[in-house]
């Protein structure tokens, strides 16, 4: 008995010092990718943040801003909810920060902008295509035929006697696309719908009793990025 007592022990004592292993080298990680973005906080709020010699304020309503992230710059120390923050696509000048955690999301900017009308701003000059369902892949594109395109959709008057064809929900692929102002990297949440049923497009102009009012349209540059988007669930 005293001997499995023993073993029972060491072995225990063994999964402690793993576990304690484990918790610096994640506390080494988390400080030494960490460290790039201080944060500012007061009252426990988090107020402000600096990185790469600018400071950044949030932004109203983080959650309804559509971006596409890129570099993870920083990421805060804490075991069950870290910190973490990312650069955006499309934005050479770190005009934007994006902290994501769970349950959460804020937009921080070094820009005179408040909330999500302020982005609206000026001439559209890319556009973000969102591929809904699972896998919510998106592609910030700033071809001018495709955001003349889109801007032309935007603005869509349906014609006297024009065909509407009405598609059933769930029979069809849907995508979504939001507009980008004067060359900023983040959209606000504002959209225009897109279905792609046997391999054609359309656009929506109606939802009514679980079916979709469209009509179609034809631009091959923008079909080819939707068609690109993978269609199994990664």
């Amino acid at each position: 008995m005293k001997r499995k007592a023993k073993k029972l022990l060491k072995a225990l004592l063994v999964i402690e010092a793993l576990i304690g292993v484990v918790y610096l080298m994640i506390s080494i990680y988390c400080f030494c990718v960490g460290h790039n973005v201080k944060e500012h906080i007061e009252d426990d709020v988090l107020t402000t943040i600096e990185y790469n010699g600018k400071t950044y304020h949030q932004m109203k309503s983080g959650a309804r801003y559509i971006l596409k992230t890129d570099e993870k710059i920083a990421q805060k120390p804490n075991i069950l909810l870290p910190r973490t923050y990312y650069t955006l696509k499309n934005d050479p000048d770190n005009n934007f920060v994006y902290l994501s955690v769970f349950g959460d999301s804020r937009l921080f900017t070094s820009l005179p902008l408040s909330n999500s009308d302020d982005l609206k701003q000026g001439e559209i000059t890319s556009v973000l295509v969102y591929q809904n369902g699972w896998n919510h892949k998106k592609e910030l594109v700033d071809d001018s035929e495709i955001v003349e395109y889109a801007k032309h959709l935007k603005n869509y008057r349906i014609e006297e006697n024009q065909e509407i064809i009405e598609i059933e929900a769930g029979n069809a692929e849907s995508y979504s696309i939001y507009f980008a102002y004067d060359n900023l990297p983040v959209c606000a949440n504002e959209h225009i719908s897109l279905l792609c049923y046997n391999s054609e497009y359309y656009l929506v102009i109606d939802t009514m009793d679980h079916k979709w009012n469209t009509i179609r349209i034809d631009c091959d540059k923008l079909e080819n990025i939707c068609n690109a988007f993978p269609k199994t669930v990664e």
